[in-house]
């Protein structure tokens, strides 16, 4: 025999000689296996002499191996032909989804938990939680219960509104209760204040604005009037505090200089 790229000449006489009406017929060679009868289909019968005794032209099945298992009739790997050569590599799994993330079913997810969060919204991946002590759940998320279950479900929690701040003249603790960012102590209260201006004083009736040492001025609650009961003593008595009221309003400046400062 002759073996070229894609055909094969094999040359003999008697019964092994291909002839008219064999186009298209097999050639077979023993595999070698070890398996007496263990034959592959080495090459297709193509054209022959006139008088067919001097051989016959074969196509190389190996040659064209790619091509023939594009068409499906010998599955790579079943044993029925030579290697399959090359083939391109199987593709990948398809990425499983994050905690949080949108999924419309338990596949989507990498713990294979898809869960509703509320009425109209799309599923999201989740985990599995313990109910009773939140446990499992990363930071950002909470425990919640999930129906039919006893465990619950890891879903991102709910933003809590911040704190109200507190308004000028409400008590207060520290500074950063306030609207303002300034909390002022004076004659054993302690309130929300704000810097202020003489001319324009405070924005409350109970409030005036006093000095708090140097160019700066804050205001405080209103000097209680001779005889009344604290506050509303309005613009006069800011103007032209009574004798009762100036030590009152000094120590006030005094304690307010004193918290200002240690707050700056």
């Amino acid at each position: 025999a002759q073996i070229g790229t894609s055909e094969i000449w094999i040359q003999g006489q008697g019964d092994p000689t291909k002839c008219k009406g064999d186009s298209g017929g097999p050639t077979l060679a023993d595999a070698d296996s070890g398996t007496a009868t263990d034959y592959r289909i080495i090459g297709v019968a193509s054209r022959a002499d006139q008088n067919c005794s001097y051989g016959s032209v074969e196509t190389r099945v190996d040659a064209y191996l790619s091509w023939i298992h594009t068409q499906g009739t010998i599955p790579c790997g079943s044993g029925q032909s030579a290697d399959c050569g090359t083939q391109p590599p199987p593709p990948p799994p398809p990425t499983k989804k994050k905690l949080g993330e949108t999924c419309t079913g338990a596949a989507d997810c990498e713990d294979n938990l898809c869960v509703p969060v509320s009425a109209g919204q799309p599923m999201v991946c989740s985990k599995l939680c313990a109910l009773a002590t939140a446990g499992a759940c990363p930071a950002g998320y909470e425990c919640v219960p999930i129906s039919g279950r006893s465990d619950g479900a890891c879903v991102a929690a709910k933003s809590q509104p911040p704190p109200t701040k507190k308004a000028l003249g409400e008590s207060c603790a520290a500074s950063g209760e306030c609207q303002s960012g300034l909390c002022a102590s004076s004659g054993g209260l302690s309130y929300c204040t704000k810097l202020c201006a003489p001319e324009t004083g405070c924005s409350l009736e109970s409030m005036e604005c006093v000095s708090a040492g140097g160019s700066k001025y804050a205001c405080a609650p209103k000097a209680p009037t001779e005889g009344g009961d604290g506050g509303g003593g309005g613009c006069a008595l800011a103007e032209r505090p009574g004798p009762s009221a100036a030590p009152w309003l000094a120590l006030a400046a005094l304690l307010l200089l004193v918290a200002l400062r240690r707050r700056r």
